[in-house]
């Protein structure tokens, strides 16, 4: 049990004191003091309300970019969901259409795998696995293409089941050509390389494309460079085709 000392009922009577003193001077003075006690209280009052406001604003903010972003991850994985239930149809489609390859070339394209390389021959040939007894449809002289849709050659002797294709820009070879409305005729180097004599006034600037009419106005390059030649007359087309001949696997064959 707590003992009451004296000097506890010295602050009691003190404190009880000092409370009717106010108590008193607030009744008598119209109530002053309880009009400045608060005075004094509402500024930390208005402040309290308006941090308690603000917090929770963010909070209101912050679970509605929380919704937000649910949502959108919601509707990407509904996505994922629905191409990869729609993968198993389109390798069925490829399959499919790998199987009607076969098919006369005249309806559809063939695709063959390169079996030699490129840069190897010193004649600008290279062979492809298609022949007489995998694809019976495809002729000599028909157009071989990158994928890009450029003509790398065409075929220039069909075995059973690989045939050989000479390069557009084989050494030698020779092309009626047209770079923006001019007529050239394009001569081949070798290594997918060839030059072309346009006159001088003619517009031709670095990659434009160079197309063959008896190509079915397919192109076999695009201009590399353009430079005068020595008389001045005329300019130097430098011809090339834009792509990688050492990491070319496979070309499409198409009729002439």
């Amino acid at each position: 049990m707590t003992n009451w000392s004296p000097q506890n009922n010295t602050r009691l009577i003190v404190t009880l004191t000092v409370v009717s003193v106010i108590l008193t001077v607030n009744a008598f003075s119209n109530h002053l003091v309880s009009r400045a006690v608060q005075r004094i209280f509402e500024p930390l009052s208005y402040t309290a309300s308006i941090i308690a406001r603000l917090s929770f604003g963010d909070y209101v903010s912050s679970r509605s970019a929380l919704l937000e972003e649910n949502q959108t991850l919601r509707e990407r994985i509904a996505q994922l969901d629905q191409e990869s239930r729609a993968l198993p149809i389109l390798r069925e489609q490829y399959a499919s259409l790998s199987r009607q390859l076969r098919l006369p070339l005249r309806d559809r394209e063939l695709t063959a795998e390169v079996t030699s390389h490129i840069l190897a021959s010193p004649y600008g040939t290279f062979t492809i696995n298609a022949g007489t007894e995998t694809h019976p449809a495809f002729q000599i002289g028909d157009l071989v293409l990158s994928a890009e849709g450029f003509v790398v050659g065409t075929i220039a002797q069909k075995g059973a089941t690989i045939s050989t294709v000479r390069m557009a820009l084989s050494p030698g070879e020779k092309h009626a050509a047209v770079i923006n409305d001019t007529s050239v005729t394009v001569e081949g180097n070798g290594r997918a390389v060839g030059e072309a004599h346009a006159p001088r006034e003619m517009k031709i600037h670095e990659g434009d494309m160079v197309l063959v009419p008896e190509f079915r106005f397919r192109p076999i390059g695009i201009v590399g460079s353009v430079s005068p030649d020595d008389s001045g007359a005329s300019q130097d087309v430098l011809i090339r085709l834009p792509l990688s001949l050492t990491t070319l696997r496979y070309v499409s064959i198409v009729p002439r």
